[in-house]
């Protein structure tokens, strides 16, 4: 549980900070940012698999770029499904996806990093 509210605070203080970063993301305001963080978070661990497993193929041939692809895609469903949170086409979308992308990076570090603390040791 305790990852899961680590991820959620990262990705709602990424969405906070892309409209200042990026033109054409706008998020309304802090409310809105942990709504689109926590669907974002959902979708990632739901259709996120499922997309990469149906696009395995050109996935394969791009070396697993097109992953940022689907990261676009995702965050541009997630802009469709809350209010408030919007953006303006395919290359903020993609860009986003990249800023996401590098702070899930971020967060997964974190969360292993303390996991190794806690435990003394690798993953058991």
């Amino acid at each position: 549980m305790v990852r899961f509210i680590l991820r959620i605070a990262l990705f709602v203080a990424a969405m906070l900070a892309m409209p200042h970063i990026l033109p054409g993301i706008e998020v309304e305001d802090e409310v809105v940012a942990v709504i689109a963080a926590i669907i974002l978070s959902i979708l990632n661990a739901t259709l996120r698999p499922i997309l990469k497993l149906i696009s395995f193929p050109v996935n394969f041939f791009t070396f697993g770029l097109f992953t940022l692809v689907i990261n676009g895609v995702i965050l541009f469903i997630v802009s469709i499904m809350v209010e408030g949170f919007t953006i303006d086409g395919a290359l903020p979308a993609f860009v986003g996806a990249l800023m996401i992308s590098a702070v899930s990076m971020v967060a997964d570090a974190l969360i292993k990093q303390s996991y190794v603390k806690k435990t003394g040791g690798g993953f058991d």
